[in-house]
């Protein structure tokens, strides 16, 4: 019987502490075990070996045996890890003759980053004679055992929890020596730099499987219900009754490389643990090609009610011209080479569990896009054939069961929303002039400009709001008989940062802070529908109105843009004839409303100051009284005190303000 498990320890500090206290160990106790820096005990010469003798207390028999213990230097495999670090075998057997005798060897081999693989093989015998037959499967319970021939005095059943009470010991010596967390971090962090400052170029059919895939995005998306206000978007399109498309996407709050660098590590200890309990002794393991952007993976899928499933894919991965990084992966089958391939499918058919499961497929591409030093955007798309006849629900299950990678990465890297905002913020790039932008962006700054000076003839009202210190105005034009309500709204107020700061946190449609505010006002969705740059979207909404009123829809584009006064725009106006799919019945019964909107905002004399200009058109659709729309308007206009309250620092500008005037006075 033989079971191993990695140690993240040195070598010879786990060969110490087994030498020095395996009969704690077969007691149950943690070793003790050194820093490797801090050992005393030399590593034995090239032929000697070291000994020891040893009483060990067998719980299943109650009695105490001798034993030998036997350090000396290990043959080492046919391709071992490059360590400085011998490997050593440690054996054991008894030292007198016994009604019941255990023996076996550890054998420790090093591995990269100050790890050994640990191996443990142990041998049940009666009196000396011929071993006893007895077996383990997986992580199950022990396999039933004929009674032997031999003189065994113990019952079958006690013979095997001994044997498994000594096989336990690797358990325990793994428990005592890991180091997960740290190898993790460092490995995924030597893939990070990798990736970061690879100068290598993929080769002509690495290049072609990525750019084969990458156009595979480009499909006609419907999103996964009840998924719109999740921080992932989901979506589908199914092809068929055997394949589905899906896609995710969503922020994750790290560099690009590292992103990367988890999404290579397939078989990190952290994925690895995930992998088990949701997968159980399915089949996992990655293979890389040498000097290559290439590597293999291989991973069984436990679904309800079907047969598993194994998949084997080829993932490539090119860091593009604009810095994206874009992985691709498809069938192992699709590598040129025939020796990767065979020994792919030698693992699969030497694997218990992924030799019985159907065989399916998975091509698709993860593209890693930054949007700031410690922030990127993470899209994966990816098509499964499941093999055979799949339900529907099987289908869905496991579509989603792939996508929620995406979701575990944005876990992982999870940080302080208002922290990833600021950063955000902070690497905004400044607009172009608005003389320099594009026809469809000019029409769309020019519709918003024009707000200044329309329906002249009719005044401004002043708003009574909750919101002392931004001022609103209202221009109400009553409707007539079977027209449509439409007023204009103006809002102004001084913020306490810089112009290009109000500018980012405006453009900023679905920042942490702001859908944590749509959450709390419980609107149905927000969500951005396109984004052609940094300083162009398009974004949609469900906002709530008071009742009886039906919920409004709005789908704008924002453009943003700056003056040769200094002055910075950000125009918004409404996209006819766009449907957009936001996963949910009840927006169908929304009504599609109508606004313009236009910000301009103005550097002030005072440093980290900003005075903000508001003016909105809104047309809320159907018949509206003049009083709901002086109770809806002002949510429209909220935009410039959201902005003022996110920056506000009164204190500090106060105290700034005194000690200028007490300056000018002295």
């Amino acid at each position: 019987m033989e079971r191993s498990a990695s140690c993240h320890v040195d070598a010879l500090a786990l060969a110490w502490a087994l030498v020095s206290d395996l009969p704690g160990c077969f007691a149950g106790r943690r070793p003790a075990v050194p820093d490797a820096a801090s050992l005393t005990f030399p590593p034995p010469p090239a032929e000697a070996a070291v000994q020891r003798s040893l009483r060990l207390s067998m719980q299943a028999t109650r009695k105490r045996h001798a034993y030998s213990l036997t350090l000396t230097p290990a043959t080492p495999p046919s391709s071992p890890p490059a360590s400085s670090t011998p490997s050593y075998s440690i054996s054991f057997h008894p030292s007198s003759p016994a009604s019941i005798a255990v023996s076996g060897a550890f054998l420790l081999v090093p591995a990269a980053r100050g790890t050994c693989a640990l191996t443990m093989s142990a041998r049940l015998a009666a009196g000396g004679g011929a071993a006893g037959p007895a077996s383990r499967t997986g992580l199950g319970r022990p396999a039933p055992v004929p009674r032997s021939e031999s003189r065994l005095r113990v019952s079958a059943r006690d013979a095997l929890l001994l044997l498994d009470d000594l096989l336990s010991l690797v358990a325990v010596l793994f428990s005592a020596c890991q180091r997960c967390a740290e190898i993790d971090g460092l490995v995924l962090g030597g893939l990070a730099t990798h990736f970061r400052t690879s100068a290598t170029a993929p080769t002509a059919a690495e290049k072609a499987l990525i750019d084969k895939h990458v156009a595979l995005g480009d499909k006609n998306w419907a999103r996964l219900k009840g998924t719109v206000r999740e921080p992932v978007e989901y979506f589908q399109a199914l092809a068929d009754g055997k394949s589905a498309w899906g896609k995710a996407s969503t922020n994750v709050d790290v560099a690009a490389e590292h992103v990367l660098a988890w999404l290579w590590h397939g078989n990190s200890y952290e994925r690895l643990g995930a992998f088990v309990k949701s997968d159980g002794d399915s089949m996992s393991m990655t293979l890389e090609v040498p000097d290559s952007h290439s590597r293999f993976s291989v991973f069984g899928n436990k679904l309800p009610l079907i047969d598993d499933r194994v998949f084997a894919t080829w993932n490539t991965w090119e860091r593009a011209r604009n810095d994206d990084f874009v992985v691709a992966f498809t069938l192992h089958t699709d590598f040129p080479d025939e020796y990767y391939k065979n020994k792919i499918d030698n693992a699969i058919t030497n694997h218990k569990s992924a030799a019985k499961a159907v065989k399916g497929s998975l091509v698709g591409f993860w593209r890693i896009s930054p949007l700031a030093s410690n922030v990127c955007r993470v899209t994966f798309v990816g098509q499964g054939s499941m093999g055979g006849l799949v339900p529907d629900s099987a289908m869905k299950f496991a579509t989603k069961k792939v996508l929620s990678t995406v979701d575990r990465v944005r876990d992982r890297y999870e940080r302080s929303g208002t922290a990833v905002d600021a950063e955000l913020r902070g690497e905004f790039p400044p607009p172009p002039l608005r003389a320099d932008l594009g026809n469809t962006e000019r029409l769309v700054v020019d519709k918003a400009w024009a707000l200044q000076s329309e329906a002249e003839d009719v005044p401004w009202e002043v708003i009574k709001s909750d919101f002392p210190l931004t001022k609103m105005w209202i221009k109400h034009v009553p409707a007539a008989r079977g027209e449509r309500s439409i007023a204009w709204g103006k809002a102004g107020c001084t913020v306490d940062c810089s112009a290009i700061t109000v500018l980012a946190w405006s453009m900023a449609f679905c920042s942490r802070d702001r859908m944590r505010i749509n959450e709390e006002e419980g609107n149905p969705a927000r969500l951005v529908i396109e984004r052609n740059s940094p300083h162009s979207d398009s974004v949609a909404t469900i906002k709530k109105v008071p009742f009886p009123f039906r919920p409004r829809e709005f789908v704008v584009r924002q453009v943003a843009c700056a003056l040769n006064s200094g002055s910075l725009l950000l125009a918004v106006t409404s996209i006819g004839g766009t449907v957009v799919d936001y996963g949910m019945r009840s927006s169908a019964a929304a009504v599609r409303g109508t606004m313009r909107d236009l910000l301009v905002i103005s550097p002030t004399a005072t440093e980290n100051q900003c005075d903000v200009t508001q003016f909105a058109y809104m047309d809320a659709g159907g018949r509206v009284p003049a009083w709901a729309m002086n109770k809806t308007l002002p949510i429209s206009l909220s935009s410039a005190e959201e902005m003022r309250c996110s920056f506000e620092r009164d204190d500090e500008v106060d105290r700034q303000s005194t000690s200028e005037i007490a300056t000018v006075m002295r």
